[in-house]
């Protein structure tokens, strides 16, 4: 099993988004369940996992299910439930993904969209729009802990810790 805690300061002026605090237990190798805590909007989601229905091979995309925090300005209490399909393209560093979610703040359909671009050893990319607004962020991975600067709607700031143990 494997643990991770991560905080996340995005330069905003909307509370709720402003910090993020999570933390993730995976199970086993299908199964993340964790919390988020907002503590602007003194907010904890109790509701936030994935499980890997498919997990991908050389053939096979993976396949997973989800909920977590609706999108980054969504109301607080508002939840997103998920299904996505990614696949890595054979000999290339990029892997993009698609996703179905219903938004509880919207109460619609969404498509997010995006890709994880291998940049360099331990530094990736990725790409996206959560059906509203797009994204881009770059991650540097160790061994045991992580940080991302990016961009929220390509115009606010954002910096994350993570560590793993």
């Amino acid at each position: 099993m494997t643990n991770t805690l991560s905080i996340r300061f995005v330069d905003t002026p909307a509370e709720r988004p402003r910090w993020r605090v999570t933390y993730d237990r995976r199970f086993n190798d299908r199964l993340i369940w964790g919390f988020e805590f907002n503590p602007a909007a003194e907010e904890v989601n109790w509701l936030r996992g994935n499980y890997d229905l498919l997990k991908e091979t050389d053939r096979l995309p993976l396949v997973s299910l989800g909920v977590s925090s609706d999108r980054i300005y969504s109301e607080v209490g508002t939840l997103a439930y998920y299904a996505t399909i990614a696949k890595t393209i054979p000999n290339s560093p990029v892997s993009p993904y698609f996703s179905i979610n219903y938004s509880e703040n919207d109460r619609k359909w969404g498509v997010p969209v995006g890709a994880t671009i291998d940049v360099a050893q331990r530094i990736k990319l990725v790409l996206l729009n959560d059906g509203k607004l797009s994204h881009g962020l770059l991650t540097y991975t160790a061994s045991d802990w992580w940080t991302t600067v990016g961009t929220v709607g390509f115009s606010r700031m954002m910096i994350a810790f993570g560590f793993a143990w």
